[in-house]
């Protein structure tokens, strides 16, 4: 598998991670750790929330995923929706990686006509198995506004394993950053609410053009 970095001394190569989301419910970590990298979720056009492993498991590696909605209902719709993005993205990119997470075969004739034009591409099959319905899933529990400090802290915790130079710096990108950690299960202003607690503790502070400075201080007491 390409790490993302070239034999010859060049830059490392992006590697883009497509998830079939109606498919699989996580991403396997080793994937997860590859730098750089961007991930891309593509979701069903009934779909309203992803898993709760893989919104996790973005949060803790600090990576903030773009988002392709299929805007059709059909058979295999979001199969050929996921195989024209990598397309695209051979096209604008073609020295980086591309990797498809998804249980289904039916990609392998894509990844083999990929390989035989010389493109890094993989397909990657989810240790956790096929996804649950959106309407089976069991809901996120999020506490009431009463506890931003608690939320704020969870949020830390997982910031404060990421380089400071790698997290969000911007204030609109942070706050969307808050939403996906808690499955957007947050109502309106918790996220905004967070974010000025986290200002609050001198964790972080904020400019007037929106962007975001991140400190090493300790949390202060509530």
């Amino acid at each position: 598998m390409n790490t993302g970095v070239e034999n010859n001394g060049q830059a490392p190569r992006t590697q883009y991670v497509f998830v079939d989301c109606e498919n699989v419910t996580d991403v396997p970590k080793t994937l997860l750790e590859m730098k750089p990298i961007q991930v891309i979720l593509v979701t069903g056009r009934t779909q309203k929330s992803l898993s709760l492993p893989l919104s996790k498991n973005l949060a803790c590696y600090g990576i903030i995923p773009s988002y392709a909605k299929s805007t059709v209902h059909g058979k295999n719709a979001l199969d050929f929706i996921l195989s024209f993005l990598v397309g695209r993205r051979t096209v604008e990119d073609p020295h980086a990686g591309f990797h498809i997470v998804s249980n289904d075969h039916g990609y392998d004739s894509l990844i083999a006509h990929l390989r035989s034009q010389r493109f890094d591409a993989h397909r990657h099959e989810c240790p956790t198995g096929p996804a649950v319905v959106a309407k089976q899933a069991t809901p996120v529990t999020i506490a009431p506004l009463a506890d931003t400090n608690t939320r704020s802290a969870r949020v830390r915790k997982i910031l404060g394993k990421i380089a400071i130079k790698s997290r969000p710096g911007k204030r609109k990108t942070l706050i969307s950053y808050i939403k996906n950690f808690f499955e957007k299960k947050l109502r309106d202003g918790q996220a905004e609410a967070i974010l000025e607690r986290l200002i609050h503790d001198r964790f972080l502070t904020t400019t007037d053009s929106g962007a975001v400075k991140h400190t090493t201080a300790k949390l202060t007491a509530a």
